[in-house]
C-alpha cells in the first residue's frame, strides 16, 4: 500500500519512480524497465543502477539467448506473467549456458527475474531484475509481491504509452495543419478554443479591425456566437477591412480524438478582386436559417433529419427549401448542390 501511495501522484518520470521505490522499499537494486509490444519486442529501456554498456551488450549479442525474454513466453502470458530463472531451467544448466557465461557472469550478475505487465490482455511493459552472486536468489515472496502490485504498474505504463501516442499524433496533426492556407479552429462545446493553426490566427487578425481585440476569443464572440442557431452549423461570407473575402464554415459537433467538438473552417476566397469588396449577391439573398439548411443538405440530410436537427416542422423545412430553390434559380437538390459546391 505504501508503494502504491508513493506512485499515485507521479505521472512524470514514472518509470524512474517505480524503480526507485522498488529499490528503496524492497532492495531491488538493479533493474531495467522496457516498453513491450504485443509480439514481445522490447524497446526504450529505462535503467536503474545498470550501466549502459550492459544493455548495449545484451541487445547486440544476448537478447535471443535470454531464457526470460518475453518473446519466449507469449503463449503463457495470459496465465503467468512473472518468471524466475529457477522456474525455467535448473541452476546447474543455467550456469553452463552461453547466456550466463557470456553475459551474466561477465557483468557480475548471477540471478534474474522478469515481470511482464499486461493491459487488456496485451503486453505493455517488461521489468528485468538482476542480482549478484552474493545476494539472495529471487524466491516465491518476490513473485507474490509483484503479483500484488503488477496490475497498478501495468495501468501506469499503459497510460503513459497512450499519452505519448496522443502527443505524437498531435504533433503530426499540427505540422500538417500549419501548412494549410485554410484556417482551422477547434472549439469545445462551451466554445473555448482548443486548437487553431497559424492560418486561422492570421485570418482572424485580418477580420478584426481593432488591434487590441485581434484574438481567437474575440473572433468567436463576434462571428460565431452572434449567429442564431449556431450549434446547427452555418456558412457565412465575410469581407475584412482590407477587402479580402473569406468563407466561414461552422461544423456542429464533429468528433476529434473521441471528444465532441465544433470545427471552424476559414477559407480565403482567392477568386475575388481584393481592391474592392465583391460579394456573391445571389447567395447573400439567403437568410441565416436558409444557409443552415443548405449546409445540412450538402451533408446529405433528408427533410425529416433537417426538421429534427433544426427543431422545426417538416412542412417548414419544405417551405425553406422551396424559397432556396427560387432564390438560387434551381429546380432540385442536384442543382442546389452544384450551385453551392464550394460550401
Amino acid at each position: 500500500m505504501e508503494f502504491l501511495k508513493h506512485l499515485e501522484h507521479s505521472p512524470e518520470h514514472f518509470r524512474q519512480q517505480i524503480q526507485h521505490f522498488l529499490c528503496k522499499m524492497w532492495g531491488y537494486h538493479h533493474s531495467v524497465l522496457w516498453f513491450t509490444d504485443e509480439s514481445g519486442n522490447i524497446s526504450h529501456p529505462h535503467l536503474y543502477q545498470i550501466q549502459d554498456k550492459v544493455i548495449f551488450d545484451y541487445l547486440a549479442n544476448y537478447d535471443e539467448l535470454d531464457f526470460l525474454h518475453p518473446k519466449k513466453h507469449l503463449n503463457n502470458i495470459s496465465e503467468q506473467t512473472i518468471f524466475r530463472i529457477s522456474d525455467i531451467v535448473p541452476n546447474a544448466k543455467f550456469e553452463k549456458s552461453e547466456f550466463y557465461t557470456g553475459f551474466m557472469k561477465k557483468h557480475h550478475y548471477h540471478d534474474e527475474m522478469v515481470v511482464n505487465f499486461t493491459y487488456q490482455n496485451k503486453l505493455v511493459g517488461t521489468l528485468g531484475l538482476l542480482r549478484s552472486k552474493g545476494d539472495r536468489p529471487f524466491d516465491k515472496q518476490d513473485v507474490k509481491r509483484f503479483e500484488a502490485i503488477s496490475t497498478f504498474i501495468s495501468l501506469k505504463i499503459s497510460s503513459q504509452i497512450m499519452l505519448e501516442k496522443a502527443e505524437y499524433q498531435k504533433r503530426i496533426f499540427e505540422a500538417h495543419a500549419d501548412r494549410s492556407p485554410h484556417g482551422l479552429i477547434i472549439l469545445d462545446l462551451t466554445f473555448r478554443p482548443l486548437y487553431y493553426n497559424s492560418s486561422a490566427r492570421d485570418i482572424t487578425s485580418d477580420l478584426l479591425a481593432n488591434k487590441s481585440e485581434k484574438t481567437i476569443d474575440i473572433f468567436v464572440q463576434k462571428y460565431l456566437l452572434s449567429q442564431s442557431y449556431v450549434q446547427l452549423g452555418f456558412v457565412r461570407f465575410v469581407s475584412s477591412p482590407s477587402f479580402q473575402q473569406y468563407t466561414i464554415q461552422f461544423d456542429p459537433k464533429s468528433d476529434f480524438q473521441k471528444e465532441p467538438v465544433y470545427i471552424v473552417h476559414l477559407i480565403p476566397n482567392t477568386n475575388n478582386n481584393t481592391s474592392t469588396p465583391t460579394i456573391d449577391h445571389t447567395l447573400s439573398l439567403l437568410t441565416p436559417r436558409e444557409m443552415e439548411i443548405c449546409h445540412l443538405i450538402r451533408k446529405g440530410y433528408t427533410n425529416l433529419e433537417i426538421a429534427e436537427q433544426s427543431c422545426i416542422s417538416i412542412n417548414t423545412v419544405k417551405r425553406h427549401i422551396q424559397n432556396i430553390f427560387s432564390k438560387l434559380d434551381v429546380k432540385n437538390r442536384t442543382g442546389l448542390l452544384s450551385k453551392i459546391d464550394f460550401l
